[in-house]
């Protein structure tokens, strides 16, 4: 967190208030890891906070600990374990929805309760239309450009193979309101999650991490993912003949570097480590 950071000044009470009323009572101990520009700025930051702080001077290992959890963005709560192993990096999230702690220390689900949570925000009504099948997560909307160019043509392989295949399709909206959603979906030959279940359309959002759209994730029956990148596998196989798309294995992945590569350069490498080295004259670092 850091003291110029207005999320993290939202946050920071809330969190607080959490622990002094629950977290502190379960033995937890907060230890906070700036990112402020100064030692004052840093004191008076920390001065509102009823727990302990990496000292501002360990410049070292607060880069260290950076980067060890790839905070990109503040606030970030993470929560381990006494032996320092990971529990969470989404502490934030869990004491926003769970203020009382009735979770603590906040394990994360396991793939089977994902699964389930996915499966219970459809809700059965959307699942007995895949009966079976693999079921295709459309996360669009009306006011992105790049979804309604993807749109026509996800709906052509839709109606000419994809359905063929047993396969069904729910969207899953970022409309800003009811007629927008309406008049977006009208042009779609497949079912929605209606506009009004806010509440799932959220979970489905942050379980696939959907930070920009359009998305096409594919799940098998029984919910548990089988490619968050359904768009990238139908413009690339508009037939369908790898259909539902099942990730490449490590050594599948391997094996095109090294097909791309070709015998010539892997010859040079003599069986030894090779590196690869991404870079352009016009970029300065």
């Amino acid at each position: 967190s850091a003291h110029w950071c207005a999320p993290c000044r939202a946050f920071t009470p809330q969190l607080a208030e959490v622990f002094k009323t629950t977290l502190k009572n379960k033995g937890m101990e907060i230890v906070y890891v700036s990112s402020d520009k100064d030692q004052a700025t840093f004191d008076e930051y920390f001065s509102e906070m009823p727990w302990c702080a990496l000292p501002f001077a360990k410049k070292a290992e607060r880069n260290l600990l950076t980067k060890r959890f790839k905070v990109s963005s503040i606030p970030m709560f993470v929560v381990l374990g006494p032996d320092g192993a990971l529990i969470t990096s989404e502490g934030r999230g869990a004491v926003t929805a769970d203020p009382k702690a009735d979770k603590y220390p906040w394990h994360p689900l396991t793939q089977a309760e994902k699964a389930k949570t996915i499966l219970d925000a459809l809700g059965p009504g959307l699942l007995g239309r895949a009966g079976g099948k693999p079921l295709g997560l459309f996360f669009s909307a009306h006011w992105c450009a790049p979804c309604r160019a993807f749109t026509p043509q996800l709906a052509e392989v839709f109606k000419t193979t994809l359905k063929n295949k047993g396969m069904e399709i729910v969207y899953v909206s970022s409309d800003k309101d009811q007629a927008t959603f309406d008049e977006y979906f009208s042009e779609m030959p497949w079912c929605a999650l209606p506009f009004a279940k806010k509440a799932e359309r959220n979970l489905l959002t942050k379980r696939f991490k959907v930070s920009s759209i359009p998305m096409f994730v594919v799940l098998g029956p029984d919910g548990a993912l089988i490619t968050s990148e359904g768009r990238g596998a139908v413009t690339a196989d508009p037939k369908a003949d790898k259909y539902p798309w099942h990730p490449l294995t490590q050594a599948e992945k391997a094996k095109t570097i090294l097909d791309a590569l070709g015998p010539g350069l892997l010859g040079r490498a003599g069986g030894k480590p090779l590196g690869l080295f991404f870079s352009a004259h016009w970029c300065a670092p």
